[in-house]
């Protein structure tokens, strides 16, 4: 092999490296599932019209605080390994968030309660008719 080959070699090998370019999707797809989940949850937690508002805002205020660590962590990630591990675990998280209504169910059951007690006060009470009971109930 001569100098001249050498040379020749060196000078395809630098082309051959400049033309290489990195595949950056790593990240990227890591924060398009994180966003892709994000949207969907959001719309399932605002169309959840069991809970109140400030259940909903509460659950949403989570839900932004996750996603904005997530998408953070994964811009100061520096292998795939801690992407796949910060978008796998926050995944998770936003997928096992979820509104826990208290308010509404609570006040519907007080609301049954308080019926079936006065459904039963009024089948009970002696001195009306059953007529008069009935018409009673309607309301």
């Amino acid at each position: 092999m001569t100098n001249a080959d050498v040379a020749y070699l060196l000078h395809d090998g630098k082309n051959e490296i400049r033309e290489i370019e990195p595949v950056i999707n790593r990240k990227a797809s890591a924060r398009e599932q994180l966003t892709a989940l994000f949207n969907d949850k959001k719309q399932a937690i605002e169309a959840n019209i069991q809970a109140t508002v400030e259940e909903r805002n509460s659950i949403l205020a989570q839900l932004q605080n996750i996603y904005d660590t997530a998408i953070g962590q994964i811009d100061q990630d520096r292998s795939n390994a801690q992407v796949d591990k910060t978008a796998s675990l926050n995944l998770q998280t936003i997928h096992d968030l979820d509104v826990h209504p208290i308010k509404k169910p609570d006040a519907e059951k007080t609301i049954n309660d308080d019926l079936a007690r006065v459904t039963a006060l009024v089948q009970n009470y002696r001195k009306v008719s059953d007529r008069n009971k009935a018409d009673a109930l309607k309301l």
